[in-house]
């Protein structure tokens, strides 16, 4: 039962992928991230977690499986949007770093980095958070 479990879990995670990349490329970064901070919780649940754990490998397992190379924002709206789907409050997080300047985005669950290393909340100053 646990794999097949887990095989949906990454089927759903794929098909997210293709929406949030959809969104990126047919409107712009803000429409996606409205659709991030939009996102609902579904029937909120304690983030258990081996749930929390299987959901971040099915994410993983479906950015590995994409055919395009699938970004930090990218994998960071797949994770938040799955955590969501399964009652768990996970949020997106946007950072900069200033020198040289680029952004990062990854996934928090109360306070804990999911999706990254957990040094990227001391390395990137925090621009947005949904």
């Amino acid at each position: 039962r646990l794999p097949l479990l887990l095989r949906a879990r990454t089927i759903t995670s794929f098909l997210l992928l293709i929406t949030a990349d959809a969104i990126l490329n047919l409107a712009d970064f803000g429409a996606l991230h409205q659709a991030v901070k939009e996102w609902p919780i579904r029937n909120k649940a304690s983030a258990e977690p081996q749930l929390v754990s299987q959901l971040c490998a099915a994410a993983e397992q479906a950015c590995s499986w994409y055919p395009k190379q699938s970004l930090c924002l990218q994998r960071s709206v797949l994770l938040t949007w799955l955590l969501r789907s399964y009652g768990i409050k996970g949020e997106m997080v946007i950072g900069v770093h200033k020198m040289p300047f680029y952004g990062h985005a990854w996934v928090e669950l109360d306070g804990k980095v999911l999706n990254d290393d957990a040094n990227a909340q001391n390395f990137f100053a925090v621009v947005s958070r949904c």
